[in-house]
């Protein structure tokens, strides 16, 4: 009898645990909704995505074009001429190389290739080569085109530019 009564007990303890947690998972009543111009920055609908001005690029061809100076020092400097026919640059073919890397130090002629270019800073981190080392060979992945954009979000930024290019 006394075990009957301590499995009834235990039943009874389960059954009202259970009731207990049951009733504290109840959902509870939906909120107001929600808008969607509520969540995250974006304060305007997806749907409303006007199509991105179009901006004008270099139409000067190569030594015909003003240098733009560099947005901090060590920043790669633009591209200021027109890249028509000059890319896309494969495995095979640099024709930016045509012009940058034949050794001139004349202050008329394109800038040279720097020396860290020629350095192959994985494999052989010491050696200065005669060649473009392969993980530079494709000039526009850091040198870009200037263009007349206007820039997207507010800067007060000021380089000190020790030695500008």
């Amino acid at each position: 009898m006394r075990m009957v009564r301590t499995v009834l007990m235990v039943l009874l303890v389960v059954f009202i645990g259970s009731l207990v947690t049951r009733a504290m998972q109840a959902p509870t009543p939906p909120a107001a909704a929600v808008s969607d111009l509520e969540i995250g920055l974006r304060r305007t609908p997806l749907t409303d995505d006007p199509a991105p001005p179009v901006y004008r690029y270099p139409e000067a061809p190569p030594g015909e074009s003003t240098k733009l100076p560099r947005f901090w020092e060590g920043a790669p400097p633009l591209v200021p001429h027109s890249l028509q026919g000059l890319i896309p640059i494969t495995r095979e073919d640099n024709l930016c190389l045509f012009c940058h890397a034949n050794g001139s130090t004349e202050p008329t002629d394109p800038p040279q290739v720097p020396k860290s270019h020629l350095t192959d800073y994985r494999r052989a981190p010491d050696v200065i080569r005669d060649s473009v080392a392969g993980a530079r060979w494709n000039c526009t992945v850091c040198h870009v085109m200037q263009t007349n954009a206007p820039a997207l979000v507010g800067n007060t930024y000021k380089a000190a530019i020790r030695n500008p290019q």
